[in-house]
This record gives C-alpha cells, structure tokens and sequence, in this order.
C-alpha cells in the first residue's frame, strides 16, 4: 500500500509548473474537430501526457462526448494509480459541466464541494476523495450519490453492476456485430443501395445497439441523444425506432448468448 502512496502524484502541480503553455494549448485544441480531439486524447492519455490529456478530456467534455466514450476498447484494470485518478478527474469534469444542479442531492459537503466548488477546490476534494487510490470504487459512487445514467457515462466511477454490465456488453459486441453482418448479408446492392450504403447501416446499428445496452429503459430522445453523444451525428427518434425493429432478431441473440455464458 506504501509503495501506491509513493507513486501517486496529483495533477495540479503538474498542471500550475506548466501554466505558461495552458492557455496556447487549450487554443490549439479548441481549434481541432471532435473526430481530432479524441484522437489526440486518446495519444495523449496512452502515452502519460498528463496536461495535455486533462484538457483534451475538458474540451471533449465541453462538446458533449461523455468519458465512457472516449476509448475504443474498456479501460484496463491494470492502470497505474495516476492513470486511473486522471480518469477520475475526467468523469468529475464531466459531472460538474454536465450536471450543475446534482451538488445539491449529494449527501456530504465535501463530496459537493467537489462538484460546484472552484478549480483549486475540485483538485483539492478530488485528491481527498481519490485518497491515493485506496478508496474504494463503490464508496466514491455512493458519495457522490450517482444515478445509473451518470455511472455509465463515466469511465471510472462505476459501481459493481454497473461494470459488470458495460463488461458483458463488451463481450457481446463481436456477437452482436456478427449477428447483424449476417441479416444485412441478404439486403441486394444496387445502384440505390450501394455497398458503402451497407456498411453505413451495419456501422449505425451496432452503435445504436451499443445505446441501448446502456439504458434499455430509455426514451427514443435519449437514446438519440447517446448516439450523438456516442457518433457525433444527430439520427432522429424516428429512425432510432426504425432501427430498433430491424434489429430486433440480433437483440435477442445477444441476450440468448449472454444467457449461454451464465450457463
């Protein structure tokens, strides 16, 4: 446990020696479209470039892309304790932008505090609350009294049901994938409906599968909103509906093949 404490080293130090270079960066970044942003981000956060991660994640926050959406593939439990705090700074930033009015549902003034409370005041609760990478995932989540919507829409703070379902949907997803190359296999190209035509509805029905595994219970609106959150283009709920029906066969599938597993 010593030796967590002796690697764990907190931000905003590295943050106020690199002040000069904040600013220009965040013009640079401002600068780039979403598509650049995360791709720079994700360079960023894989090769240990701590400020430039940090403001990455803040401006991705700013456009809307919540953290579980920025990485390609689940996030390792393998990561080092800075990795894994920058994370949790990531979902905070996005908790505190995204939802101004939850400060005051949670139960704990600190845990408020480090939700409306100023920069040095987040970094600050955020280095108590973190504690060095010794307190507990769930303990974090039940603190800052996270509805499940915000659970997954974080990369790190995610209570136990919560991860295990964003898991299995990562398990499910080549399956599901596999499932809906093999119906749109029978649709015939034509001059209409060409080849890149397919490939186009192939990739938006497993996003839009990849929505509704978040939230089964969710409106048309919300999932829309996910697919945006998730793709960057807006689909309207009548298509959302559309979509859902045609894939009905392979939503049942994945759930038959979950079964399967638990078997």
């Amino acid at each position: 446990m010593s030796e967590t404490i002796a690697e764990f080293q907190p931000l905003e130090p590295i943050l106020e020696r690199a002040a000069c270079q904040v600013q220009e960066a965040k013009n640079r970044i401002s600068e780039l479209s979403r598509d650049a942003q995360l791709i720079a981000y994700q360079k960023a956060f894989s090769t240990g470039k701590r400020v430039a991660a940090f403001l990455l994640a803040q401006a991705l926050t700013r456009e809307g892309v919540p953290p579980i959406f920025r990485h390609e593939q689940q996030i390792s439990t393998s990561q080092n304790v800075n990795q894994k705090f920058d994370l949790f700074l990531y979902d905070i930033d996005w908790l505190r932008w995204t939802y101004p009015d939850h400060a005051k549902v949670v139960r704990y003034r600190r845990s408020a505090a480090l939700l409306r409370g100023s920069p040095k005041t987040f970094h600050a609760e955020a280095e108590y609350m973190f504690y060095a990478g010794r307190r507990p995932y769930w303990k974090m989540v039940a603190s800052l009294s996270l509805t499940l919507r915000q659970q997954h829409e974080c990369m790190f703070l995610q209570s136990a049901p919560v991860a295990k379902q964003k898991e299995e949907t990562r398990r499910l997803s080549k399956v599901v994938l596999q499932h809906l190359e093999e119906n749109l296999a029978k649709v015939k190209i034509t001059s209409s409906y060409s080849l890149s035509d397919l490939q186009n509805t192939l990739r938006r029905r497993h996003d839009i599968w990849k929505c509704y595994r978040m939230d089964r219970e969710a409106s048309l609106a919300g999932l829309a909103l996910r697919y945006e959150q998730l793709t960057g283009e807006k689909i309207s709920r009548q298509c959302i509906a559309n979509q859902l029906a045609k894939m009905a066969d392979s939503i049942k599938y994945a759930e038959m093949k979950k079964g399967d597993e638990m078997a």
